[in-house]
């Protein structure tokens, strides 16, 4: 009787570990979040022997953290592989296989402490991380987990000087491409107010097929200081887009598809830590409340992602860029004022036609009557009749000579020329133009004896 009433009891304590929402928790700062890659639910570890999974949290399981190790020292680098999970120390060193609901230890490693804040990601079904921080020194080093030695190897890639050494920086991984840019590049106090300086956006790609690195384009950061914070909080891509939290409550999105960089009000600034559902595109997040507690939550990321409040290109001009950009503006700029010029010289050429008014028998300015001397007017009119002609200055000698009959050739040159500069004199005046820019004159091309004149300018009729 004694036997089956603890039998009934275990049933019963087993029943409450599984029941939804009818057992309270309480989260401390050392707790673990992450997706379980079977089943791609959150799972939340909340002390040393349970767990809830679900995106309610309301489902309860056993569970048994190594001993010797810190939940709060996985939450950095968190891996799926083969519907497995595996979880690695912040500093690199242990590493841990989650199953179920138990944690398995698979490294003969230690806590190196070396790569804290590095970069993380999975190829051809291994572990790798790259940079990081630790033993007070930025790192440039790309170091691997071997399955057979149950060890971390370091990774000879080529060109690796083109990096440096570096914490906290964005990546961006797109099939055998990483992409890296930003990060802390120095802790030293003496170098800034924060005791840190941070790298420009110039990105690095790693060919993960020849490890080798080459330089790329430069992302536009603006303000790095906004954008500090550690992996596993910040850092978390969706097809071509990498999404970091900022400590301005903005939600940073580098596009890299349609190459702007976005920027979102999302939901609530004080996030702890966050994971990305895949196949459900939720977000699971534990965030701390206004009285200092802990909770978790999830919900869909589409409204966590919050407003857009800004958009701005994603890369910086390159020098050539730039320099073509500048010469196109010049060139705009050029045309622009060659078209203004243009329209006020037409502005002012219409300002300066003449009409010839036929009924009237007058020319006009702007239908004011240009008042001419009776030589003048005839000589103007000749012009007129022949608009934009050359005519030979024989042409006007009937009109010269109509009053002197009895002129000597040479007295007929001379009041021939007066003439003409007294006409050039009257439409200089008229038409505010230079006394030498009223005629064109040349020689005839057939016979170098006849002189031709015509007007520099167009009479309408």
């Amino acid at each position: 009787m004694q036997k089956n009433s603890r039998i009934l009891l275990f049933l019963l304590f087993f029943f409450n570990l599984n029941t939804n929402g009818q057992e309270a928790y309480k989260i401390e700062a050392d707790f673990l979040l992450f997706e379980e890659a079977k089943t791609g639910l959150p799972v939340l570890v909340y002390n040393d022997s349970m767990l809830v999974k679900g995106f309610d949290f309301k489902r309860h399981y056993k569970t048994q953290f190594p001993e010797d190790l810190q939940k709060k020292h996985f939450k950095s680098y968190q891996f799926q592989i083969d519907q497995k999970n595996y979880l690695v120390d912040a500093g690199c060193g242990p590493v841990l296989q989650f199953e179920g609901t138990s944690f398995k230890r698979l490294d003969n490693s230690f806590r190196h402490q070396n790569q804290y804040y590095a970069v993380p990601f999975v190829y051809e079904k291994e572990m790798y991380l790259w940079g990081g921080y630790g033993l007070f020194t930025q790192k440039n080093i790309l170091t691997h987990f071997s399955e057979k030695d149950k060890e971390w190897n370091l990774i000879y890639t080529e060109n690796s000087s083109i990096n440096k050494p570096k914490s906290e920086a964005y990546f961006y991984r797109e099939k055998d491409k990483l992409y890296i840019y930003g990060g802390i590049i120095t802790n030293n106090p003496k170098l800034s107010i924060k005791g840190e300086r941070y790298d420009d956006g110039s990105m690095s790609c790693l060919d993960l097929k020849t490890m080798k690195w080459t330089k790329g384009a430069t992302i536009a950061l603006d303000n790095h200081s906004s954008l500090k914070g550690h992996l596993s909080k910040i850092n978390f891509q969706i097809a071509d887009k990498l999404y970091v939290l900022s400590s301005h409550n903005e939600l940073v999105e580098f596009d890299f598809g349609n190459k702007v960089k976005n920027s979102y009000q999302y939901s609530d600034y004080r996030i702890i830590s966050i994971i990305y559902h895949p196949r459900t595109e939720y977000v699971s997040y534990v965030y701390q409340t206004s009285e200092e507690k802990y909770k978790v939550t999830s919900e869909k990321f589409s409204s966590f992602k919050g407003k857009l409040v800004k958009s701005v290109p994603l890369y910086v001009p390159t020098q050539s860029t730039t320099v073509l950009k500048n010469i196109i503006y010049l060139m705009v700029l050029l045309g622009l004022g060659y078209f203004l010029f243009w329209i006020l010289q037409r502005y002012r050429q219409q300002n300066k036609v003449l009409k010839y008014d036929a009924i009237n028998n007058s020319f006009t300015l702007k239908n004011k009557v240009i008042k001419l001397s009776r030589i003048h007017f005839d000589i103007l009119k000749l012009f007129a009749k022949n608009n934009n002609r050359f005519i030979a200055l024989s042409e006007m000698n009937e009109i010269i000579n109509f009053e002197h009959e009895n002129f000597s050739h040479t007295t007929f040159l001379k009041r021939r020329e007066r003439i003409l500069k007294e006409l050039a004199a009257e439409l200089s005046l008229v038409l505010l133009i230079p006394k030498n820019k009223v005629f064109i004159n040349r020689k005839n091309s057939h016979d170098k004896r006849i002189k031709e004149m015509k007007l520099n300018f167009v009479i309408r009729n």
